[in-house]
């Protein structure tokens, strides 16, 4: 199989949000911002690669209920110290972000892709299924905090647009679910 065909399938084809609705509530809930959107990309796309690593490695030896539980404390080694990174820099997003940035630390994809994938697979392809999963989860996040910023603030990365009414309906939730669908 090509990479194009490989790339499409686990990007797009499979991909964890408009597939399989899994880590639908950041996406939904705050991602309104491009800005936020991009920040909750990169912090899912470094635990989704380094769970699977470790899972790849070291805890596909153990059993799935010892696994489950680790999980988290990986997730928790990388939200923790990003929390600290968005509220020193942008004190202003740590608050938008709210409580779904330390959800991170157990979103479902990092679960499904390191049961599904790491487990089952060498390091290679465990580490090329995550970051296929993370760049499909993120361009949907970027996707959507893009289109929502815009729409329903009439902003793009803070900076108004002069020729858009806001609808800033689309800043709440059901305005994500719009977007999505």
């Amino acid at each position: 199989m090509n990479s194009q065909n490989y790339l499409f399938r686990e990007v797009l084809a499979k991909n964890p949000v408009l597939v399989g609705t899994i880590g639908l509530c950041p996406v939904v809930a705050i991602c309104t911002s491009l800005k936020a959107a991009l920040i909750m990309s990169v912090i899912t796309l470094v635990t989704l690669i380094i769970a699977q690593l470790i899972t790849s490695l070291v805890l596909k030896h153990l059993q799935q209920w010892m696994r489950l539980g680790l999980y988290t404390l990986i997730g928790m080694i990388v939200v923790i110290p990003s929390m600290i990174l968005v509220d020193k820099f942008s004190p202003e997003t740590m608050l938008a972000l709210g409580i779904y940035l330390p959800l991170l630390a157990v979103n479902p994809l990092i679960v499904r892709n390191c049961e599904r994938e790491a487990v089952e697979t060498n390091i290679g392809r465990s580490l090329m299924t995550s970051i296929c999963a993370g760049l499909g989860y993120s361009a949907v996040l970027i996707f959507v905090g893009f289109a929502r910023e815009l729409i329903g603030a009439g902003a793009v990365w803070g900076h108004k647009i002069p020729f858009i009414m806001p609808a800033e309906s689309f800043l709440m939730p059901m305005g994500g679910f719009i977007v999505i669908a």
